[in-house]
């Protein structure tokens, strides 16, 4: 399963991902979340979509939580040798 501690130490490309919920019907509750994850190999944007709202929406103590804003990209913004992304 992906790690999402900032603090581990790979070699694997680490992810910076955001996630906003909402659930509700009379008192609406929205939280956003934020991190950086280092997949393992071949795990899959899906994959991490689903484990990421999973542990949202349990972190929230949601129920019936829905997605409005997620995103999954790649954390380093330039290369070590100073190129671009």
């Amino acid at each position: 399963m992906p790690r999402a501690s900032k603090s581990t130490r790979s070699s694997r490309p680490r992810w910076h991902w955001i996630i906003t919920i909402t659930w509700g019907v009379r008192y609406m509750e929205t939280v956003t979340a934020s991190g950086t994850c280092a997949p393992l190999p071949g795990k899959t944007r899906q994959e991490m979509y689903e484990w990421l709202y999973d542990r949202t929406v349990r972190e929230a103590e949601a129920t019936n939580a829905y997605v409005l804003f997620f995103s999954l990209e790649p954390d380093e913004l330039c290369r070590a040798d100073g190129a671009g992304p």
